[in-house]
């Protein structure tokens, strides 16, 4: 394979990465936020909050896409081994870690307001802490741990609400399950 090849295949996944970005940032997380709201009408007032949020997320990532173009610009002028893609390939890991921090005090920031469960902060830790455990585990593995924690977490909530809520949440459980 050429290097024209090459930067035109590595072009062609950051558009699709962009895309599928949009989508996620676009439309996925606004409908899963209204559809919360929907059956949960108590949480209308984290709808805007957690969106933010989550669109705040999306700022680094696109920027790690933009770095990733240029790099493959260089890679179609046989450039590769440069010490400008050195310097893009740290901005790329910076910008990384400072959506990885963002997410963390993000989400700790939710969950001291009490606009989050701490099974939510949980599994971020644990996604983290697996993939520095075993980088070579698929992320898949993780929505069972993920499920475990929301069940413990269910039942501890349990001696701290009414019967009905806990019921409510139960059902919201078997229904994430079912998926």
């Amino acid at each position: 394979m050429n290097q024209k090849t090459l930067a035109n295949w590595l072009q062609s996944l950051i558009v699709v990465a962009a895309l599928c970005g949009a989508l996620l940032y676009g439309i996925v997380f606004p409908s899963v936020g209204e559809r919360t709201v929907e059956k949960f009408p108590e949480l209308a007032g984290w709808f805007w909050p957690w969106l933010l949020f989550l669109w705040g997320s999306a700022i680094p990532c696109y920027l790690v896409l933009w770095h990733g173009w240029r790099l493959t610009g260089s890679v179609r002028r046989d450039e590769s081994f440069t010490r400008e893609n050195a310097r893009r390939l740290g901005k790329i890991s910076i910008l990384a870690a400072v959506d990885s921090g963002y997410l963390f005090l993000g989400n700790l920031v939710f969950l001291l307001l009490s606009m989050s469960h701490p099974s939510v902060f949980a599994a971020l830790l644990l996604d983290g802490f697996q993939e520095k455990v075993n980088p070579r585990t698929p992320v898949v593995s993780c929505p069972d741990t993920i499920k475990q924690i929301v069940v413990f977490e269910l039942v501890s909530f349990k001696r701290l609400t009414d019967e009905k809520t806990w019921q409510r949440n139960l059902v919201l459980l078997v229904e994430v399950q079912r998926n």
